[in-house]
Order: C-alpha cells, then structure tokens, then sequence
C-alpha cells in the first residue's frame, strides 16, 4: 500500500488507470478509499471493480481482446465446460432433472435505428436519457448511437444534439456471444419491456440489469405469487432506516445457438450511512436468504416468472407501444432450461 499510495503522487502516475478488484457485496478498507479518492483528484481513472470469482474475472477480461492467438483460444476452449443442446424427457418418476435459471428467448429484434449524434460516451448518454425521460433504450457505439424507439422520439431527445441520418443496424449473432454494445441494447430493451405497467423498478449494472420491488406498491395483485413464497417482499432492514426489497439479477446471454435470459432471484438494500450499518445490512440479506434451498428456491424462481411472464404459454414483450421508428419485440418461453444426465 505505501509503494500504491507513493505512485499515486509520481507525475504520469498510472497511465493505464488503476482499478481494485473486489469481491461483490464486500467492502473496502478505508485506506483503499482514500487511494482511489487520491488517484482520482491526480487525473487517474480509479475505479472499484465489483466481480464474484477470480475465473469470472478473467473471463470478462478474456472477452475484452479481440484477436487472442489461435494456440491460446485451442487451449482455453480444451479446458471449457462442454455442453450440449438436449431435448428434455418427458415427466417421470425416474432421477431428477436439475433446473436452471435460463429461459429461452425464443425471439428478439435482429435490427435497431442508428445514428450520428454529437454526444459524448455511454455515461453522457444515460444522464441525457434520465434527464429527459426518454421513451428510448440507446447504446453508444463506434458506429453512431443504437437505439430502439420512435423516430419522433429519438429527434426529441436529441434535439441539442444534432441527430442525423437515422439508418437500420443490423444486429449479427456473432456479436451477441460477449458483452458487446448490442447485446447491452437488447438486455436494456427487454428489462424495459418487463416492467412496463409491473410494481417494479429496474437498475443498470456491469453487464447485468436488476430489478427489484418497489417498496411503495409491494401490496399490488401482480406480486402475488412472489409474497406467496416469502412473505414480505420489501420493509426496512432492523435496527436501521435501510430499505430493502426482494429484486433479481438479469443478464442475457448468447448460447446453444439461441439467446437465454438468466434469472437471478436476491434480496436488495439501498444505501447505507456507515460501514457499521453496511455490515448489518449484508447480515440481515444473507440471513433471509440463507434457507432457500432446492424446493423453496425453485418456488422463489417460479415466482419471478409468473412477475415477470404472467399468463400461460410463451410471452410477447414489447418495449414500446407501436409507433414510427424501431420496435423491440421479445418471445420469451416459460418454461427454464434443465440439465440431465447424458448419455
């Protein structure tokens, strides 16, 4: 820590920028935030970077090269998890299956406008969205601004910022098996679309969108089948003025030659006023979830479905109501993924 903190005050300290991997959830030591605070007041990018395992770490970082050699991909691919595309058995009285939190996307948008825009990056862009309550999903790209929407929507939006020649994107599947700008879009576009007219509000992550109950509408019909499996589904954490609320973690990834939406039922908390406080907090969430094993995870899951794809059969989701421009049209099924043993 001396050596990083001495660097911090060397000229061209950290060229590359200066990031500090930790586990999700988990919280710094305050000399780590005054190091990061001190390389951020000296013009160095430092930011904390939020990850669940070290494989996964180097996973993402993997995804962020281009062009790795042939004889690096060989061996990487040799050490990969094979799976295989399986038709599921018919019910039965024989082994269990294992249930997964995939869903099938059956369908998705294969095009999305883009356009030229004098705008800055992702994060000029999303305060430009909020700000303006955009009826939009967009997505900054070498390629212009990606979007999903009205057309009379998109020039309202923009308007101090000059769009222009508004043309089709295609959206190839060979960009959807990392985190690439599109598959960010089409993430964006169906959380938007699963919330519409929900008592459910949705936050932006890394890679990963959560939504969680809104605390002021918990009581509202849909959530139902939610309270159902775990009583109260939003209130204040004990002993602090901490709200929390029952949420899921979605991302969508590309795989077996189809796109999946992975469901991750958790439990949410707002922002605490200490690390005290944080500690309680992190308690009381990893207490309530602590017993929600096979039986009563899989009704926890089935719960959030029937939230998020009310009604029977596959769903249509649409992002936005009909109107000029680029709709975002999803089908999702109902029915998760399994594993089974093969043969």
């Amino acid at each position: 820590m001396n050596a990083l903190e001495e660097a911090v005050s060397q000229p061209n300290a950290y060229p590359g920028g200066l990031f500090w991997i930790t586990k999700s959830g988990s919280i710094l030591y305050p000399r780590v935030q005054e190091l990061l605070s001190r390389a951020e007041k000296a013009g160095v990018r430092a930011a904390r970077i939020e990850t669940e395992t070290f494989d996964e770490l180097m996973g993402d970082l993997a995804q962020q090269v281009e062009d790795l050699p042939a004889e690096l991909l060989g061996t990487l691919n040799m050490m990969r998890c094979k799976v295989s595309n399986v038709a599921i058995p018919p019910p039965g009285s024989g082994w269990p299956v294992v249930r997964m939190n995939a869903v099938p996307i059956l369908r998705w948008p294969k095009e999305c406008r883009k356009f030229e825009a004098k705008i800055g990056g992702a994060k000029e862009l999303r305060v430009l969205l909020q700000s303006t309550q955009a009826r939009l999903v967009a997505a900054r790209s070498k390629h212009g601004v990606l979007a999903f929407g009205g057309d009379a929507e998109v020039r309202r939006v923009f308007a101090a910022h000059q769009p222009d020649r508004l043309e089709l994107h295609s959206i190839e599947v060979g960009r959807l098996w990392r985190e690439t700008n599109e598959l960010n879009l089409l993430r964006s576009a169906l959380v938007h679309g699963l919330i519409q007219g929900t008592p459910l509000l949705a936050w932006t992550g890394r890679g990963v969108h959560e939504v969680r109950v809104d605390d002021s509408a918990a009581d509202a019909p849909r959530l139902q089948p939610l309270r159902t499996k775990v009583n109260a589904v939003a209130g204040t954490v004990p002993g602090t003025g901490v709200k929390w609320a029952e949420a899921a973690s979605i991302r969508v990834e590309y795989r077996l030659g189809r796109l999946w939406m992975l469901l991750e039922p958790t439990v949410w908390f707002g922002k605490t006023a200490s690390d005290d406080e944080r500690y309680v907090c992190g308690d009381f969430v990893r207490e309530r979830q602590a017993r929600r094993y096979n039986r009563v995870a899989d009704g926890i899951l089935t719960a959030w479905l029937r939230v998020l794809l009310p009604g029977d059969g596959d769903n249509e989701i649409r992002a936005f109501d009909s109107q000029p421009g680029i709709e975002a049209r999803f089908v999702l099924s109902r029915r998760t993924a399994f594993g089974r043993r093969s043969s």
